[in-house]
């Protein structure tokens, strides 16, 4: 035995050893610069000639070189047409030498080569580790290698469990395992958040209010109204030096491993049994419309809430069913769903509600409804910290809360949710036509599950047989599925429901009734896990892995579709391409009135008075600093989205007034006629106070988590009569 646990130990070694080898060849960067005739000249390149600037290249902290083709190269100018200089000026140049070399540091910047003539061919390369993404990977693989090596399964059963989890992940994972990120929709505005989130701490935010990346490095509201805990990860891992595109591959891999994990076990939970569990957690991982939302439409947001459904489910099921002593399982899950989406928030909160007041005895029993509050009361608290700045921000009067969407036009026709395969566009498209629509369907294997569980319910009733519990949950199931599948479709009265008065306004909130396909794809698999329970608990271990695999063939068909051919496109982010800093959604999180476009082609430097001399001036993101002269009492205009919450101090402490400029600027008046100015975002008071409720609610969960874990003594509690 322990010869053989040798022989692995030196397996795991060997690998990592070859692995570590790649890692450190594909950790430079080696790109070939394009040039192109520019449309216009900075500020930093005053004098006249023929010019030639290569493309826009977005460089992490490092040393770069520009090689030329041939012994000898031009001079080149290396500017970062964004970054302001200590004087005030917009570009910075990084090879104030004049040589071939340059190092970028602080953060994230758009870098573009200039030539004074025309330019030979030319490649931008850095030294070893300019990006960590394959350490990271060969780093993750050791851990769990050695993870699974020392405390991994020991049984049979537990070793297929895992293998089974492995493959689901893995398989929802292929788009991500190509070159470059496949283009959706969603793609760049959740790039730009992370990256956003990355550059709001390095400038002293946390947690971060104002992303400062976007609005060409301004700063948009977006941390303020969407979510973005889930994305901290992400984050950390640029601070690592790993790649925007590196941080975005270990998002998603995570998340589908994540996906698999919590539907595995709130289906053991619910279901009773790992086979029924694990036909669960294999239609829905890979379930059609969750594929959908990760690589077609690039929703993260969604995909990130489809994670923590089934622990919703699990938590409801727990409190009103079982014992009411799950609720803590009730408000985790709904924090993570709150953390993701809110749009699948109010989804959850609708279901949840239609399921209660539907066992209205059953929750209206004194434990029971005492278990519903407490989990409300924890997932409050535990969220606090967001809801306070949502609750202070939806007040304001921003674009998104003056959306007219007629949802009525993009619901479904029933035959849409018998396709099998569509198209990979991403577009949303209205009633009239299906050319181009997206594979907005169940899947043919989750219909199945679900018309299956319905004849089988269907011939207990007629034989008059009792339903065991796995019956009951999946008569619940087939309910809420059919519930969901008449909301996606035209057959559900949309338009009249949006001519109701009050009511009809918020459903524009929706936007989309295929929205829908969330909670069908979720109680149809379910369906699936009860009929495994309920008929097919007594098979052989064979008959059930050929049971597993052939529902792992038949969901995996349309979603590998999607991926595949998704993958094979032209990618549109890829480790050193682009990064779109302006996909604002339309503006949704500026002020009505605000023109985006202008705002993000508005100048960088500070403005003021004929007479303003700006000097020492310093970004780090939304954090400015700077020493002024010559004001004249007029008002400073600052390179910066205005928002409530903004903090503008002078040399002496006195705290200055943030205002609302021309077209949302923030701007700022000084007094005297010389000081010194530091501005920043702080937020307003009590998004602190709701920062501490939640941080008391965390610490208090975990030490109660550590009680339960290690078995400390805890006070006695009165036994429960609750009937099941």
């Amino acid at each position: 035995m322990e010869k053989q646990t040798g022989r692995r130990w030196a397996a795991v070694l060997i690998c990592a050893a070859l692995a570590l080898v790649w890692a450190v060849q594909s950790s430079a960067l080696d790109l070939s610069l394009q040039w192109d005739a520019p449309a216009r000249l900075p500020a930093a390149l005053a004098q006249q000639g023929d010019w030639r600037v290569s493309q826009d290249v977005w460089l992490d902290p490092g040393r770069y070189t520009v090689e030329w083709e041939g012994e000898n190269g031009p001079e080149a100018f290396v500017l970062a047409p964004d970054a302001l200089s200590a004087d005030n000026r917009e570009g910075v140049r990084l090879n104030e030498d004049g040589g071939p070399s340059f190092t970028v540091s602080g953060q994230r910047v758009r870098v573009q080569v200039w030539v004074d003539g025309q330019a030979p061919s030319a490649r931008l390369t850095s030294g070893l580790f300019c990006e960590r993404d394959g350490l990271l990977a060969v780093a993750a693989l050791t851990a769990a290698a050695v993870l699974l090596l020392a405390r991994g399964p020991r049984t049979g059963a537990q070793k297929a469990v895992l293998a089974v989890l492995v493959c689901c992940a893995l398989a929802s994972s292929l788009p991500v395992l190509t070159p470059g990120l496949p283009y959706g929709p969603d793609l760049h505005f959740h790039l730009t958040r992370i990256q956003g989130i990355a550059d709001g701490l390095a400038s002293g935010q946390f947690p971060v209010r104002i992303q400062p990346t976007a609005v060409s490095g301004k700063g948009y509201a977006t941390s303020l109204l969407y979510p973005d805990l889930f994305l901290y990860p992400a984050a950390l891992l640029r601070f690592a030096g790993v790649s925007l595109e590196g941080a975005y591959r270990f998002t998603i891999l995570a998340l589908n491993g994540l996906t698999a994990v919590i539907a595995w076990r709130a289906g053991r939970r619910m279901l009773g049994g790992s086979f029924a569990a694990l036909l669960f957690c294999v239609l829905y991982t890979l379930s059609p419309y969750r594929i959908c939302n990760l690589y077609v439409r690039a929703a993260l947001g969604e995909a990130l809430a489809m994670a923590f459904l089934p622990a919703v489910v699990l938590g409801f099921w727990l409190v009103l069913f079982r014992q009411p002593g799950g609720w803590p399982v009730l408000a985790l899950a709904m924090t993570g769903v709150i953390q993701s989406h809110l749009i699948s928030t109010i989804f959850c909160v609708a279901f949840g509600g239609l399921f209660c007041l539907l066992n209205l005895r059953r929750t209206l029993q004194k434990e029971r409804l005492f278990a519903l509050v407490k989990a409300a009361a924890l997932a409050l608290a535990l969220n606090l910290w967001y809801i306070l700045p949502w609750m202070r921000f939806s007040r304001e009067d921003f674009n998104i809360f003056h959306l007219q969407f007629d949802v009525w036009d993009y619901a479904l026709y029933p035959a849409q949710l018998f396709m099998t395969f569509g198209s990979v566009s991403g577009d949303a498209v209205r009633l009239g036509t299906l050319e181009g629509e997206m594979l907005l369907a169940p899947g043919l294997a989750l219909l199945a599950a679900g018309g299956a569980v319905l004849l089988a319910l269907g011939c207990a009733w007629r034989d008059g047989a009792p339903l065991p519990a796995p019956a009951r949950l999946g008569g619940w199931a087939a309910a809420f599925a059919g519930l969901s599948l008449w909301l996606c479709t035209n057959l559900f009265p949309w338009a009249l429901a949006q001519r109701l008065p009050v009511l009809g306004a918020k459903l524009s909130v929706i936007q989309f009734p295929w929205r829908f396909l969330t909670t069908a794809s979720l109680f149809l698999a379910l369906c699936a896990g009860a009929l495994a329970a309920w008929k097919l608990g007594g098979l052989r271990r064979q008959a059930k892995a050929l049971v597993l695999t052939a529902a792992f063939c038949a969901v995996l068909l349309p979603s590998a579709g999607q991926m595949l051919q998704k993958a094979a496109e032209l990618p549109s982010y890829s480790r050193n391409g682009r990064l779109i800093t302006d996909n604002l959604y339309d503006g949704q999180y500026l002020y009505v009135g605000t023109s985006a476009g202008e705002l993000a082609a508005r100048a960088r430097p500070v403005t003021g008075g004929a007479d303003l001399r700006v000097s020492g001036l310093s970004q780090r993101g939304n954090r400015l600093e700077f020493d002024w002269s010559g004001a004249g009492g007029e008002a400073m205009e600052l390179p910066l989205t205005w928002y409530p919450g903004y903090e503008a101090v002078d040399g002496d402490g006195v705290r200055l007034a943030c205002e609302r400029g021309e077209n949302g600027i923030l701007t700022v008046r000084p007094q005297g006629d010389a000081g010194h100015m530091t501005v920043r975002y702080r937020g307003l008071w009590y998004f602190r106070l709701g920062d501490l409720v939640s941080l008391a609610a965390f610490a208090g969960l975990a030490g109660w988590a550590v009680v339960r874990r290690t078995g400390l003594p805890r006070p006695l509690r009165r036994r429960s009569k609750l009937t099941v």
